[in-house]
């Protein structure tokens, strides 16, 4: 067996992010920038206000107080989306409302509350500073200026900035298409389930595994179930290869005497490790198969789940090009006692809550490898290592988030 750290870098090396594809900007959410994006225009493209008030020149203002208001006529007023044409004279002001052009001869607003108006003129008494709620050109980006990174998950804001900018189109890392191949003489699909003999388990894993491909950012591509014989699964797994970039199959990869994914793997491709000292998930096959990324995950649901976050997740992110590959880790307290191996990490299964500032983490009652009732729900992955005693109440857990809570 090897780590779950040497596992994790070992089932990296050589995957590479794919190439890159154009989409239109209100369809890239959540896909991966390809290339970074430069400002080629200013924003704001034109002085504005920043406030309702008055624009004026401040040197206009210069010597108003209380005692002694300065009073100044209002010749106009400038809107959003007027032409920014209006000439305004020291002795006048112009009424102007939020993000509408400066008049020309202003430098400053003054806003509303703090004036008086009198029909055609205000009373202004304190003076107003140079530039005061003014918003220049290029004051929040200037041409050419990093506005988003290659390798950014691109979210609402980053559709706002990109919008401003005029882009109509985005370079995104094409998403990867994950052939998922179940594996199993005990398997049906689900719609033949009810009215199959009672030995027969539903084609489950391959639901849930299109669900995390999916979140993951990938194109899921469903092949049909294949029994335990190795020239099936030969078969099988090249025509997989043939129409994916990464291959996930379930189950067969443990040590029985119908288990033949390994052994298949080695024949027809590579496979770069076997177990890693984890629970759920230890029997964990990784390699490649004519040339594509190759994952034999277990046949028990929790632990086909959760090999998958731990190692194909961060391969379907590398392959988008993405810059976090993992999902975001914090600490959590524990309410209950949680099971440790003497020899593995363990990965149970939590529900979390937030108390007066404190995130805690609550282990399903059920965490056996084939306990699917403990996946319903479940906010995230406390990792627990290896020692001779359960983990207690109150210690302190790293957990991989799966929600967000």
């Amino acid at each position: 067996m090897i780590s779950v750290e040497q596992a994790q870098k070992a089932a990296l090396l050589g995957v590479a992010a794919l190439g890159a594809e154009l989409v239109s900007v209100d369809e890239a959410l959540g896909r991966v920038l390809a290339h970074d994006v430069l400002a080629s225009v200013p924003v704001p493209r034109f002085t504005n206000a920043a406030m309702d008030g008055y624009a004026l020149h401040s040197r206009s203002t210069a010597q108003a107080s209380t005692a002694e208001p300065v009073r100044l006529d209002v010749i106009g007023e400038s809107a959003a989306g007027d032409d920014g044409e209006l000439v305004v004279t020291r002795k006048e002001a112009a009424r102007i409302f939020t993000g509408a052009p400066l008049p020309k001869g202003c430098d400053a607003v003054v806003m509303q509350e703090n004036v008086t108006r009198d029909r055609h003129y205000v009373l202004i008494s304190e003076p107003v500073g140079t530039g005061a709620n003014v918003r220049h050109v290029a004051e929040d980006v200037d041409v050419g200026a990093l506005l988003l990174q290659r390798g950014t998950v691109i979210g609402a804001g980053d559709i706002a900035v990109a919008a401003a900018q005029g882009r109509l189109l985005l370079a995104v890392t094409r998403r990867p298409r994950v052939a998922i191949l179940p594996t199993g003489n005990e398997l049906v699909e689900i719609d033949a389930l009810l009215t199959s003999p009672l030995t027969k388990v539903g084609n489950g894993n391959a639901l849930m595994l299109a669900a995390q491909v999916r979140e993951a950012g990938g194109v899921p591509v469903r092949l049909p179930i294949v029994g335990d014989s190795p020239e099936a699964i030969g078969e099988a797994l090249e025509q997989a290869a043939a129409v994916a970039d990464l291959v996930v199959t379930s189950g067969g990869v443990s040590v029985g005497e119908h288990d033949y994914v390994k052994r298949v793997l080695a024949e027809r491709g590579k496979v770069v490790f076997h177990k890693v000292a984890m629970r759920p998930g230890k029997p964990l096959a990784v390699g490649s198969i004519a040339g594509r990324p190759f994952f034999g995950l277990p046949g028990n649901p929790v632990s086909s789940f959760v090999s998958f976050e731990l190692f194909v997740r961060p391969a379907l992110r590398a392959m988008q090009g993405a810059r976090d590959l993992e999902r975001v880790r914090l600490m959590a307290t524990l309410t209950a006692k949680a099971p440790r191996s003497a020899d593995r990490r363990n990965y149970v299964r939590v529900k979390l809550v937030r108390d007066n500032g404190k995130l805690l983490a609550t282990p399903n009652a059920r965490q056996g490898s084939a306990d699917l009732t403990s996946l319903a729900e479940v906010d995230g992955l406390a990792q627990i290592e290896p020692g001779p005693d359960a983990a207690a109440p109150h210690d302190q857990v790293s957990c991989l988030l799966l929600r967000t809570v």
